[in-house]
């Protein structure tokens, strides 16, 4: 089984930053690089999620509030809680992990290396990449 993941991202939607309204993060997330990600997964039909710095792991199916949590401000629990959340992913045999070297905070890598799957994960920066195959 395979599953695509890229991080989060601060450019949210500011229609949800004042209420309690819970979306896909289809929806809340606007940044180019996810729009894209998602776009492209969707019309390739594979599995999808991003890595959240406040909730973990977020598939599509799942809806959350807006929030605004930088990775720079993670406590350690918090960030022992996505390594938790992560290593949840040890099902997939493979997990493809898109990543702008620009944007990619140092957390996301940590996270990879400190949850004990790492050999499951490849990086790639290419869209192309992205196919059931």
């Amino acid at each position: 089984m395979k599953l695509f993941m890229t991080y989060c991202s601060w450019q949210k939607d500011d229609r949800f930053k004042n209420n309690t309204k819970k979306v896909g993060p289809e929806i809340l997330y606007t940044s180019r690089r996810i729009r894209s990600f998602i776009a492209k997964c969707t019309s390739e039909g594979v599995v999808w999620a991003i890595l959240s710095d406040h909730y973990g792991i977020w598939f599509p199916h799942e809806k959350h509030r807006w929030y605004d949590l930088h990775p720079d401000l993670l406590s350690n629990d918090q960030l022992q809680k996505l390594v938790l959340s992560f290593k949840s992913l040890s099902e997939y045999d493979e997990i493809w992990f898109f990543y702008d070297a620009e944007t990619c905070h140092p957390l996301y890598r940590k996270v990879v290396r400190e949850s004990d799957i790492e050999k499951q994960v490849k990086w790639f920066n290419d869209l192309q990449d992205i196919s059931c195959k």
